[in-house]
């Protein structure tokens, strides 16, 4: 059985729970969330499995999951980097976003804002 830490807005941990139970209840939870470019600039695309819980075998430019009880973010992004793709490198800016230059609310808008792009060079190509 999967436990995550719950926490609060400034993501200091109050307390634990499943899976389900994060989801069911709606509770804030850590996870990691990250993109793979290649050397020409290129955005790595993968389709999302038919057992996901949410969007199903839907397209993603995005990979990541859950940081499991205990473990630091770092460590998440190495390990789901390794089970969604099989790279085991350390990723790309993380010195810069783990020193907290995106927090929670700032990453939402950084989020958005990279995938406007990547969407707004798609179309105008």
């Amino acid at each position: 059985m999967e436990i995550y830490d719950v926490v609060d807005e400034d993501d200091k941990v109050i307390g634990k729970a499943t899976r389900q139970e994060i989801h069911d209840k709606r509770l804030i939870h850590r996870s990691v969330m990250f993109f793979i470019f290649d050397k020409k600039g290129r955005i790595f695309v993968t389709q999302r499995t038919k057992h996901k819980e949410f969007y199903k075998e839907y397209w993603s430019i995005v990979l990541g999951g859950h940081v499991n009880s205990g473990e630091t973010y770092e460590e998440a992004a190495i390990r789901e980097c390794k089970e969604e793709t099989g790279i085991e490198n350390k990723p790309f800016l993380w010195d810069l976003l783990s020193k907290g230059f995106l927090k929670r609310k700032r990453m939402l808008k950084f989020m958005l804002s990279t995938l406007t792009s990547f969407l707004n060079l798609i179309l105008l190509k």
